[in-house]
């Protein structure tokens, strides 16, 4: 009577299988059995004939079921047991219903089949990288919190130090403390002379230390490196894209702990200091990891592990202090006065100990401050704006110059008072955007197992139409240069020492500014079907930009993925070794998903994010509007882009154009003539160019002196007008050539309008 109707339900249907399989049982007892004879097709009957009877029959039918297993069997040996008639069994399973299985719960069953290697390798990579990032999480956070208590500890002993040096004044006042005093101060100074003496042999050492290690960095290595790479840029076989120098982690701790020779942890020993330095103290173990593992031309990576001595110290004597004496009077009647108590020092702290804590300890009484509200500084320059077309965004803030004091009070940072944005570049986009930024840009391209071949294909294609965006020269001077990186590839590889390292990611087309070239290596790529190996791709683009890299030029680099990456903490800090050369990160994830990983990329993105990352919203979407979203990438991501067509339209409005940045002509192809009369914009320069009846002028920038007005005489025909609106890469000076002038920009009037 407490069943639940499912519960009952369920007993039934465990009995009804008990009791098949006692039958089964009676069945192979009483004899053998022919092909055909078996008891489990009668079993299955008889659950069939249960099934379709009503509740009541079948109840009924299952008791007298029972009552039969359990009555005793007659043992008559004259008895013979036949097997079932072939027509009867037939007969008897023509009434058994058979049905299906249900869709839901079969869809349900783990069964063998094709596979998704690439996928599983993606998940499988995953679960392992969260392990390896809460390993090195906790490992950095446990360095970092030692590092803070040491630095805390310091700090507090060198107050307590402080606070030390001022307890003879009080202490004067009690007689009992004078010769302890004497004999402090005897002590203090010989401790001075030991610590100048200390002071000066350790800044002898590190000077000779700091010019012993700058001669290695930059004679031995840097400079090194620098003369092989440009004797490998002459090189046919061996070209500095082709060489992959091993990148390897600091020193750190292989365990954290310090062991004595017979094996115990110690982090002091009382035998130190020791004439013979092997006789005291213990050794320690510390490592360093490989990033990048070198290939066959680049460097070799070093020794990745090295012993040390530790716990060479004494053991640390702590501070003893006497209890705290009475509070003194308050030293003022108002606006905050001072009330001081004191106690003495009964062991002093020696060989690193707890340092003695405040002998003297002071309260505020009397308050009563005056309120004092911050004082805020000007208004800092507007940032860029976050996109060139559709409406973006630029903001500026105040920040706090002089805290406030009291009760005084401070606008929140994102208050009205400290910050403020306003709407820019909010012309509709014209959909031929294009990016003439002098700008070294590194695609670095998914191809993890995660993505699948489809979902790869559609990613490389948007690539190569992002990649058709760029120019690499347009007004005559050069704009970008693209490089293309292709990672996801990873795979663990194993070590001579028994470690595991992953592959490093695959330089696909160093910088060029051939965009052309790059356009066809891209649709080259080819799926790699590993684990999301993004830090290695990001130490490729890293040596790409290093090697390839242009002095002027902005550096950056633009990941393309499906929003996932393994090893979550290696990833982190190569972006933010990256972010240290100050070059600059754009994040374009392909994904639906809203989750931790987006918010990552979000903060490795460059500052400020909103201008630094743009979500996809999945591949199918990307598949069918892979322009619409590449030009939604350019004017984001570009620092210098604009619309063709705009700019054909401005400059007919105009009737005056851009033919050559940075540049004038020279004496073959125009003469030059300053105008009498300092003209500040472009436009009066074009009026001035007018009135003359001459075809081009050149409009020059001068930080000291102003700008400048030169009109040039030059034949400018219709056609030159045409060609240069249709192609503005690099315009021919007519009967001439141009001269560099970086503070000079050369335009030309419509020649189809009567001067």
């Amino acid at each position: 009577r407490m069943l639940t109707p499912a519960a009952r339900f369920g007993l039934r249907e465990a009995l009804g299988q008990a009791y098949a399989g006692q039958l089964w049982l009676i069945d192979r007892s009483s004899g053998p059995q022919t092909a055909g004879q078996a008891a489990l097709p009668a079993m299955r009957s008889k659950k069939t004939v249960e099934a379709v009877e009503p509740p009541a029959q079948a109840k009924v039918a299952k008791i007298e079921s029972a009552k039969a297993l359990t009555k005793p069997p007659h043992h008559d040996t004259k008895r013979q047991v036949t097997a079932p008639h072939p027509e009867a069994q037939w007969h008897h399973d023509t009434k058994r219903q058979v049905t299906a299985p249900h869709p839901e719960a079969q869809r349900k069953r783990c069964m063998d089949g094709a596979l998704d290697c690439g996928m599983l390798h993606e998940l499988m990579s995953e679960q392992w990288g969260q392990f390896q990032d809460s390993l090195d999480a906790l490992t950095q956070e446990a360095a970092e919190r030692q590092a803070t208590f040491d630095t805390t500890m310091m700090n507090i002993n060198d107050e307590l130090t402080v606070v030390n040096d001022k307890k003879t004044r009080f202490m004067e006042l009690l007689s009992s403390t004078i010769s302890s005093i004497n004999a402090d101060t005897e002590e203090m100074n010989e401790r001075d002379e030991q610590k100048r003496a200390l002071t000066h042999e350790f800044d002898k050492a590190s000077a000779l230390y700091r010019s012993k290690i700058s001669e290695v960095l930059l004679s031995r290595i840097c400079a090194v490196q620098k003369v092989r790479n440009e004797l490998m840029t002459r090189s046919a076989l061996t070209p500095p894209a082709s060489i992959s120098d091993c990148d390897f982690s600091d020193w750190v701790s292989k365990t954290g702990e310090c062991f004595s020779t017979p094996g115990k942890a110690i982090t002091c020993d009382d035998n130190c200091p020791n004439r013979d330095p092997y006789k005291c103290g213990g050794r320690e173990t510390m490592k360093r990891d490989v990033i990048v593992l070198p290939n066959e031309n680049g460097m070799r990576c070093p020794t990745l592990e090295r012993q040390r001595h530790c716990g060479q110290q004494r053991c640390p004597v702590d501070c003893a202090i006497s209890v705290w004496s009475g509070w003194s009077k308050c030293s003022k009647g108002c606006e905050g006065g001072l009330q001081v108590r004191t106690r003495s020092v009964l062991t002093k702290p020696r060989f690193g100990g707890l340092g003695c804590d405040a002998v003297q300890e002071a309260r505020p009484c009397n308050t009563g401050s005056c309120d004092h509200d911050c004082t805020l500084e000007d208004w800092g320059t507007w940032t860029p704006c976050s996109t060139a077309c559709g409406g973006g965004m630029m903001a500026r803030s105040r920040q706090v110059l002089v805290p406030i004091q009291g009760r005084g009070r401070c606008p929140k940072a994102d208050a009205g008072e400290r910050f403020e944005e306003r709407h820019c570049n909010v012309h509709d986009c014209a959909g031929d955007e294009i990016c003439v930024a002098q700008q070294d840009l590194v695609l670095l391209v998914d191809a993890s197992g995660s993505l699948g071949r489809d979902g790869f294909h559609s990613l490389r294609s948007f690539a190569a139409a992002l990649a058709s965006k760029y120019v690499s020269r347009y007004f005559g001077q050069p704009a970008a240069q693209l490089a293309v990186a292709l990672f996801g590839n990873g795979h663990l590889v194993s070590q001579p020492d028994g470690t595991t390292a992953i592959t490093p990611a695959i330089a696909v087309q160093e910088l060029t500014d051939n965009l052309d070239l790059v356009h066809k290596n891209i649709l080259g790529l080819e799926w790699q079907n590993g684990f999301t190996n993004l830090a290695q791709g990001l130490a490729l683009a890293d040596t790409m930009l290093s090697q390839g890299g242009r002095e002027h030029a902005r550096s950056a680099i633009l990941v393309l993925s499906d929003g996932k990456y393994s090893f979550r903490h290696q990833t982190a800090e190569k972006v933010q070794e990256v972010k240290d050369k100050n070059i600059e990160l754009f994040m374009a994830p392909v994904t639906e998903v809203h989750g931790r990983e987006i918010e990552d990329l979000k903060r490795w993105a460059s500052f400020p994010w909103q201008t630094s990352f743009q979500q996809i919203p999945g591949l199918q979407a990307l598949k069918h509007n892979a322009n619409t979203f590449a030009q939604r990438l350019i004017t984001q991501f570009c620092p210098n882009s604009f619309s063709l067509s705009l700019q054909r339209a401005q400059d007919e409005q105009k009737q005056y154009m851009l033919v050559r940045k940075g540049g004038w002509p020279n004496d073959s192809c125009a003469t030059r003539s300053q105008t009498a009369k300092a003209l500040a914009l472009i436009d009066d320069c074009a009026v001035a160019a007018r009135e003359t009846r001459v075809q081009a002028f050149a409009f020059v920038t001068q930080e000291a002196q102003g700008t400048g007005c030169y009109l040039l005489q030059m034949q400018v025909s219709k056609e030159d007008w045409i060609s240069a609106t249709l192609n503005r890469t690099d315009v021919k000076c007519p009967h001439g050539a141009w001269e560099d002038n970086e503070l000079a920009d050369t335009y030309v009037l419509n020649p189809g309008i009567a001067l």
